[in-house]
């Protein structure tokens, strides 16, 4: 199974159904924007840091964008997508934390 099938099975099995994703195999990046039961988006970003490439996962609230962010992220989430690297440069993400820490506690809150 691949790295990107994965993330999205669990995904899925968190009850979060996927709006959009983009993923660079090669280097191991994934974003996907995702949305809960309860209507709630947020942008996942999965990644390898450090010196061991150590498996991350970035999470960025939908309510920190500014506005206009926010109504391409629920309209047009490919398209946010596409911008998002840029957007990681300058902004800091609302939560970090080890890739294994997130499947095993219940994910993004």
């Amino acid at each position: 199974m691949t790295k990107l099938k994965f993330l999205q099975e669990a995904l899925k099995q968190k009850g979060l159904t996927i709006k959009a994703a983009k993923a660079d195999e090669e280097a191991e990046d994934y974003s996907f924007v995702v949305e809960d039961n309860e209507g709630n988006i947020e942008v996942l970003h999965f990644y390898l840091a450090g010196p061991f490439l150590t498996p991350m996962v970035e999470v960025y609230f939908y309510h920190s964008f500014k506005r206009r962010k926010r109504n391409q992220l629920r309209k047009r989430p490919e398209e946010f997508l596409e911008t998002f690297d840029h957007y990681m440069l300058y902004h800091i993400s609302n939560r970090v934390m080890e890739e294994k820490e997130w499947l095993v506690e219940g994910g993004e809150k």
